[in-house]
């Protein structure tokens, strides 16, 4: 009878381990990674329809703030004739 006793909790803390993961989500299957579409930066993008418009307007970008300068020239130069 004693041994009854031990064995009891045992034998119900395992049974609800059991259940506990068979109600668990079964694993997923792996689905194939799609293909990669050639990688266009931002920047091509925003040319692209910058030139559609026939020019790119932007505001609050000071030429001397947060080095926007640089980035607006760096922009032109490397897109020429927006």
């Amino acid at each position: 009878m004693k041994a009854l006793a031990r064995i009891l909790p045992i034998a119900a803390v395992v049974l609800l381990a059991l259940v506990i993961m068979a109600c668990g989500t079964p694993p997923q299957p792996t689905a194939a990674p799609p293909t990669a579409a050639p990688a266009v930066s931002a920047a091509d993008k925003l040319f692209a329809e910058a030139k559609k418009e026939g020019m790119l307007s932007t505001i609050a970008l000071p030429h001397d703030w947060c080095g926007y300068g640089a980035v607006i020239d760096g922009f032109k130069a490397k897109y020429p004739g927006i």
